[in-house]
């Protein structure tokens, strides 16, 4: 075969990987294609040199992650470079996968079947829990979210075991593949035998079904165990982002919440929520604010959950600087106060920038930043039906954050949230796919309320019971108001008492893997011919 033709055919296997990612993922959500993905790249890295590999494996995620992403672009003052930055960020994770990967299928291939997954899901994790740069967005697993069945595993393992099942079962059908093709190919690439292969299928089918049918388990042994702890309203203002903090909107928001809270108590719940920021001023530092509020819980006497602003201090140079924290109060039907929660996880670069005062970002790729405080405490807010947690906008994609609330007495939790800045893109179908697992891993009831939606409750086995939609079916960009039972919690799961077990695992088992096929004395070949394209 001659050199173009072989660049070609790897462009090509890229490029095919990365467009089913994609393809695989909210909101187009072709999920049965994620269970081949990444044939073609496996196939592609058995066959080339470590750099070839690498930058095979960086195509395959720019093509996914910038389709995946194009989103950002949606975001006021995101510049492209800015954008194309965290693409590029997200696929050098690929790439990095696609190094170890391709060193084992030359070193010890008949290690890669069992070393795909495992190096797969440990650079996930990694990808994951980096601090500021940590991008926990669209992991492979997150595919599978209306695959009710199979996501059972999470409450075991996380949204990881998920993504460790699909990457297993394309590391064996890349075997396959080599096998069936195994006359036209040279026989360097060290095809599996007959007898391998169905021993590799066999394991993947026991694995597979046993994870189905213990999942179809779950959901029978559910349905007929559960009951409801309360009944709740989600009020979904739809306020543009530009009218968010116009002082000249104020009253036409406190408006739209007071209209639509009025029609939720209608129906009697034991508690309305607003998405996060509703309020167009800070509670107990805006009066009129204040009044507002406190007018329209007389008139309900209903408690209230909302989202707003409060003020913090900072120590920053021997001297306190005033910052504004992302709140959630919970006020009782005499419109006191119960308690707060603020925000911990902050976006970067977003809410706060990172290394302020050590590191100076270049302009080009942080144009603009929030100054906001982060809290410190994992608040239970204590209710007469059912205590829970609340977690805002995207702390909803941290597993280890969110089921440190479920440790502490949350009995189900609740995501305030708002997309405006996103506007009509997949981003709200995506975090709506990733909340789904946070549900499953800690088996308890997830309430998301958004200020233009997806607003939605999801049960303890990550069904979607209800959203906020008009007559067309629009679940973004409307207004509405969900009142919904909310399905009790199934106890304390594997995963919430022991956080990422399985994860650390992997982590261990692919470190193991590079290990092995790093000092293996049967590979003789130089440094220089292993870089070989």
């Amino acid at each position: 075969m001659k050199a173009y033709q072989k660049v070609l055919i790897g462009f090509s296997a890229a490029i095919l990987s990365g467009g089913m990612l994609y393809l695989s993922s909210p909101p187009l959500d072709y999920s049965y294609l994620i269970w081949i993905s990444l044939v073609p790249l496996f196939i592609a890295l058995i066959f080339t040199g470590l750099i070839a590999g690498i930058l095979l494996s960086i195509l395959t995620g720019i093509v996914a992650g910038a389709f995946l992403c194009i989103w950002l672009l949606e975001i006021p003052n995101m510049l492209f470079l800015s954008y194309f930055a965290i693409v590029f960020y997200y696929a050098v994770f690929i790439g990095f996968f696609g190094a170890c990967f391709n060193i084992i299928s030359k070193r010890t291939p008949r290690l890669r079947v069992i070393a795909a997954p495992c190096i797969w899901v440990a650079i996930e994790y990694m990808r994951s829990n980096l601090s500021f740069l940590a991008l926990p967005w669209t992991l492979i697993g997150h595919s599978q979210h209306q695959n009710i069945a199979i996501i059972q595993i999470a409450s075991f393992t996380s949204v990881y075991g998920v993504s460790f099942l699909i990457v297993f079962v394309n590391a064996v059908m890349a075997e396959v593949v080599l096998w069936l093709f195994s006359r036209r190919i040279r026989a360097t690439a060290q095809q599996p035998s007959l007898s391998v292969i169905i021993y590799s299928l066999t394991v993947t089918v026991i694995i597979f079904g046993t994870i189905y049918l213990w999942g179809r388990h779950q959901v029978t042994l559910y349905e007929s165990n559960t009951s409801d702890l309360m009944t709740i309203s989600l009020i979904q203002g739809n306020i543009p982002q530009n009218q968010k903090w116009d002082s000249a909107f104020r009253h036409t928001i406190m408006e739209r919440y007071r209209e639509l809270t009025m029609q939720a108590a209608e129906e009697q719940p034991d508690m309305i929520i607003w998405p996060e920021t509703a309020t167009p001023g800070k509670i107990g530092a805006d009066r009129w604010v204040d009044m507002s509020v406190k007018s329209l819980i007389e008139e309900t006497r209903l408690p209230l959950l909302l989202g707003s602003t409060s003020h913090g201090k900072l120590e920053m140079g021997g001297r306190k600087i005033r910052r504004e924290k992302n709140s959630a109060f919970l006020l009782d039907a005499n419109a006191e106060v119960i308690d707060t929660y603020h925000k911990i996880r902050l976006v970067p670069f977003g809410e706060y920038l990172p290394l302020e005062g050590k590191f100076r970002w270049p302009k080009w790729l942080v144009p603009d930043h929030g100054d906001t405080l982060p809290g410190t405490e994992y608040t239970v807010f204590r209710f007469p039906k059912g205590n829970f947690g609340v977690v805002i906008c995207w702390e909803n994609l941290f597993p280890d954050l969110f089921r440190r609330f479920v440790r502490n007495g949350a009995e189900f939790m609740v995501n305030l949230t708002n997309e405006a800045h996103f506007g009509k893109t997949a981003a709200p179908y995506q975090m709506m796919a990733m909340s789904v697992f946070r549900a499953v891993e800690n088996r308890v009831s997830l309430l998301r309320c958004a200020n233009t939606g997806i607003t939605a409750v999801v049960d303890p086995l990550g069904r979607v019971k209800g959203k906020v939609m008009d007559e067309a079916g629009n679940d973004i960009f409307v207004a509405g108001i969900l009142t919904t039972s909310v399905p009790a919690s199934w106890g304390m799961t594997f995963y919430t008492r022991y956080g990422d077990v399985f994860a650390i695992f992997c982590v261990l088992g692919g470190l193991l893997c590079v290990l092995i096929a790093v000092i293996n004395p049967r590979y003789r070949t130089s440094f220089k011919k292993s870089l070989r394209l």
